[in-house]
């Protein structure tokens, strides 16, 4: 009759490990906005995504886009994803077209994001309250 005890003992360590333990969620870009810039050209843009909180870098495939992270919104409603504000700096001898983006967090390495990169100006749509 022992071993019932055993097991009921480590079903409930388990358990009350779980509901302990920080979320491991890994990092996961969802969208960037404006989803499009200018070559040679900087500019502000909200990369959205879950698990972005402590945000360190925003690495590009392409070595003349940089960005640098500004501050990161953490999640208010469960509904919306953290807002993390980034400069992004496009050089002048970058090829138009799509380019890899990832987000460094202290829990990881985030899947892969694209920003487009075109020759004409970029114009953005504020929102009423901004």
């Amino acid at each position: 009759m022992r071993r019932p005890f055993s097991l009921a003992a480590v079903a409930i360590l388990a358990a009350a490990r779980a509901e302990t333990a920080e979320p491991t969620a890994e990092p996961r870009v969802s969208t960037i906005y404006p989803f499009a810039g200018q070559r040679n050209s900087s500019y502000q843009a909200i990369i959205r995504g879950a698990g972005l909180e402590g945000a360190r870098a925003v690495l590009f495939t392409e070595p003349s886009i940089r960005a640098s992270v500004v501050r990161v919104e953490g999640v208010k409603v469960e509904s919306e994803p953290a807002a993390l504000h980034v400069d992004v700096s496009i050089g002048s001898g970058t090829v138009p077209g799509a380019h890899r983006f990832r987000v460094i967090t202290p829990r990881g390495v985030s899947n892969e994001g694209t920003l487009r990169v075109v020759d004409d100006a970029v114009t953005t749509e504020e929102r009423a309250g901004n």
